[in-house]
């Protein structure tokens, strides 16, 4: 077993006031996030945005 450290949950994204530094520095490194539609099938409503090199995760909906 490993001691990999737990996942940062950084919640809905739609109610950021502010980008997490975390974030941030991720983009800045040029990290291969996933993001993934977990919405009603080609909807786009939720979608879940992970880096398993940062160790985040963060959810937003794109519904109308």
């Amino acid at each position: 077993m490993t001691d990999k450290p737990a996942v940062q949950d950084f919640g809905w994204a739609n109610s950021w006031s502010e980008t997490p530094d975390l974030v941030k520095k991720c983009r800045e490194a040029g990290h291969k996030v996933s993001d993934i539609d977990v919405g009603p099938p080609f909807r786009g409503l939720e979608n879940v945005v992970r880096c398993d090199i940062c160790g985040y995760v963060y959810r937003y909906d794109s519904s109308d």
